[in-house]
């Protein structure tokens, strides 16, 4: 159903192509992000600001600060940033002491929103920008100083929201959806595009993260005995539930272990080695913490597993196969999704994910290099850079074109 989709998604996208009269050269993008931290997000957009400088083209980036490593990368490549703190525009958590504190939270969110609309518009002013592009979902600012100042936007929705971080969209769910429908919207998973009701809507495309270059491939033959776990460390991951399923495998496999890589809050990870002083595989569960160098681990894994019940995308199950690995991951979400295009291992409860274990371990080495070898041909067209750049780029020119025609 998904590969239907998609396809169709193409199509309509290489059409366009051949309708569009509209140049690119020296193009002026603005984009706007919510974090200077390497996470999924900023990873993808730094491939985009790469395509872009391939292009000729001139990225600009709004960034909340600048104490994150995403700003060295930038400077790294010659790109001018701006710091503006955008708000998420969600409901606040609630507090402790009773509802009257919500007004003035309220109060605040609404006038962080008024003041980076004002930061936005003056940038806007300076760099004088041909598209501006919203780099995650529950900011809404670029929307409306796009509005205000006639410029095309293009909207990345990588997250479900309130699904996967409990983020309630300010005022309500319909507002939310009611603006992303006015924009040219770029959802990570065709399952993104529908939950956000916005499937036929023709300024609406599913485009895949990039996640590696399609040369990016690699297969390492010796696998070393152990799964991997690579994400943030925090309850929407469901690591205790890979933890449960592993304290019951380690018994029959002594000589396994789980790695964890990712960091994350504290009473989180002290809740997980507590429970695995409870299930007695203390000395096999490996918690790694924040690693640069997570392609080298799923080079070596027998598998990745995931385990997140509302996974946007899964950046780490696509960068997975072209390590050369096996995925394990939940039969929901973007997991679901990038699963049932490269054949690898899904589960829906802990008795699936320990059948699965099971097999990985035990799986005859010319029948796994065959599994991922066939996996590997799939992530290349699907989830390579290049093919990332092509289809963003399409977008930007159907929005450009829809523009002059307005124009005429």
């Amino acid at each position: 159903m998904w590969a239907v989709a998609i396809a169709a998604t193409g199509k309509w996208l290489a059409k366009h192509k051949d309708e569009s009269t509209i140049t690119l050269c020296n193009m002026r993008i603005l984009y706007i992000t919510s974090t200077t931290e390497l996470h999924g997000s900023t990873l993808s957009l730094l491939s985009i600001l790469d395509g872009v400088i391939a292009h000729g083209d001139a990225p600009f980036v709004v960034v909340p600060d600048t104490n994150g490593p995403l700003c060295k990368r930038l400077q790294q490549k010659s790109i001018q940033y701006f710091k503006v703190p955008l708000p998420f525009f969600c409901h606040p958590t609630p507090r402790p002491y009773g509802k009257i504190w919500y007004i003035f939270d309220i109060k605040n969110i609404l006038k962080a929103e008024y003041k980076a609309e004002r930061a936005l518009s003056k940038i806007i002013s300076q760099v004088k920008p041909d598209l501006i592009h919203t780099n995650v979902g529950p900011i809404v600012s670029g929307h409306f100083v796009a509005k205000k100042h006639k410029i095309p936007h293009i909207w990345h929705i990588r997250e479900y929201g309130d699904l996967d971080f409990n983020m309630k969209m300010f005022p309500c769910k319909a507002f939310y959806r009611r603006i992303l429908a006015q924009d040219y919207s770029v959802a990570i998973t065709k399952d993104i595009q529908q939950y956000n009701r916005l499937e036929n809507n023709r300024k609406s495309f599913v485009i895949y993260n990039g996640v590696c270059s399609i040369s990016g491939t690699t297969y390492i033959e010796q696998k070393e005995p152990y799964f991997l776990s690579a994400s943030r460390v925090s309850p929407e991951k469901n690591i205790d539930e890979i933890i449960k399923a592993f304290s019951i495998f380690y018994k029959s496999h002594p000589n396994y272990k789980l790695k964890i890589l990712g960091d994350g809050p504290q009473n989180y990870l002290q809740f997980l080695k507590k429970l695995c002083d409870k299930l007695n595989c203390t000395g096999s569960v490996c918690f790694e913490g924040f690693k640069e160098d997570v392609f080298s681990y799923m080079q070596k894994t027998k598998a990745l597993i995931v385990a997140s019940p509302a996974e946007g995308f899964g950046r780490m199950t696509a960068e997975a196969i072209f390590a050369g690995g096996i995925v394990i991951g939940k039969n929901t979400g973007g997991t679901k999704e990038i699963i049932e295009q490269t054949d690898d291992f899904s589960y829906s409860s802990e008795k699936d994910l320990l059948a699965h274990m099971e097999a990985v371990a035990n799986m005859p080495e010319n029948d796994y290099h065959a599994l991922v070898y066939q996996s590997q041909l799939k992530a290349k067209e699907l989830f390579s850079k290049e093919k990332y750049i092509q289809n963003i780029y399409q977008v930007y020119r159907i929005a450009l074109k829809d523009k002059s025609h307005a124009h005429r």
